[in-house]
């Protein structure tokens, strides 16, 4: 059995506060797009536990460490099944980079095992519980487009009318979260609106509404420590696009687009112009129904 595994985006990002656990709390609207991951699935019931992890990039880990791992073995313990789960990865989507490629591998796999065991939890409860794993697994459960508060633990389904065209950048650059998060400095400037705004765009799908709103609050300190964001930025704006914003913590950055032609000529031009330095894809939007 084969699962597509899609890329997150964020539209907005907010930060709205640190914790007393150290983490902060966010409000960002998530979008998934047709960037994926492919993952291979063999289950069956067994006697005893076993979980196989393999993938085609020989640096991704296949123990503990990994959150499809992590996913497949928490499943177990919640429902109190014994199964034998080989997992084979086959990975795409650019590690790393703020577009929560792990995170998608887990929440499929936690759809997929629900499914094989008859669905004994509903996916509000799969995606209320996958926080453990990490703060983007319950959104990446649901997929789709939501408003996603908390850590990542909030999930609220948002209704997007028409598909929407990007052009997403990935530089050659690695970008530390916690190193992101560690130096942030809230503006307490209200940000409200502009998320109110980007949910209204999408809901009328209106993609000069969504591109004039897009924001990403922790550009404040990825673009001022890596200049190459900030240039993508401004290349994708003055190649057409309707609004560029840095994806989660980065390095990725995207730019939306009237339409799949004007992205496509965009994407070759870019690709052309930045060379091997980035990794560069024409996408689109996808809806929950698909994931």
């Amino acid at each position: 059995m084969q699962e597509k595994a899609y890329a997150k985006i964020n539209l907005c990002l907010d930060v709205v506060g640190k914790r007393a656990d150290g983490y902060h709390d966010l409000n960002t609207v998530m979008q998934t797009v047709d960037l994926y991951d492919t993952l291979s699935f063999q289950i069956r019931e067994s006697n005893e536990k076993r979980i196989h992890i393999t993938s085609d990039q020989i640096d991704l880990p296949a123990d503990e460490s990994n959150l499809v791992y992590k996913a497949a073995d928490l499943f177990m313990q919640w429902t109190g099944l014994c199964l034998d789960i080989s997992i084979h990865i086959d990975k795409n989507i650019p590690i790393a980079a703020g577009l929560g490629g792990g995170s998608s591998d887990a929440g499929c796999t936690l759809r997929v095992l629900n499914e094989f065991a008859g669905e004994p939890m509903d996916l509000p409860s799969l995606s209320a519980r996958s926080k453990v794993i990490g703060a983007d697994v319950p959104f990446a459960v649901y997929g789709g487009t939501a408003l996603v508060s908390g850590i990542g633990e909030f999930v609220t389904p948002i209704y997007m009318k028409e598909d929407m065209w990007l052009v997403l950048v990935t530089p050659n650059i690695s970008v530390s979260t916690k190193g992101v998060f560690k130096r942030f400095v809230p503006d307490h400037n209200p940000s409200q609106m502009k998320i109110d705004y980007v949910v209204k765009a999408l809901e009328l799908g209106d993609a000069s509404l969504l591109g004039q709103n897009l924001f990403n609050k922790l550009e404040t300190v990825t673009v001022k420590d890596y200049p190459l964001i900030g240039a993508i930025k401004e290349l994708l704006v003055h190649n057409g696009a309707l609004g560029s914003v840095m994806s989660g913590r980065g390095p990725s950055v995207f730019g939306l687009f009237k339409s799949s032609e004007e992205a496509q000529t965009v994407h070759k031009g870019v690709m052309e112009r930045l060379g091997h330095t980035c990794r560069t894809f024409c996408i689109k939007t996808v809806k929950r129904s698909s994931v």
